[in-house]
């Protein structure tokens, strides 16, 4: 096979002597990229959940408020007011 000139010959395995510098960037590269995999997974299943019941036509009231509200009339103190 004649030698092309084009292209140096390149030395396949000089990213093993770097491999200290590059490991723990590309480590964090993925582990990022993972998580945000995770994240586009619940932001998806959220997504899948509000159309099937949009589809079904049932609406908040129907399925009951889910948010707390224990918290906002236990916390709160009556205001004084003053009566001339």
């Amino acid at each position: 096979m004649p030698h092309c000139r084009c292209y140096p010959q390149a030395d396949f395995n000089s990213w093993a002597v770097y491999s200290h510098i590059y490991l723990p960037q590309l480590l964090g590269f993925g582990l990022g990229l993972i998580i945000l995999l995770l994240l586009h997974c619940y932001w998806f299943c959220l997504v899948l959940k509000m159309i099937y019941r949009q589809l079904l036509g049932t609406s908040i009231s129907e399925q009951g408020d889910v948010r707390s509200d224990s918290d906002s009339e236990s916390d709160e103190e009556p205001v004084a007011t003053h009566e001339d």
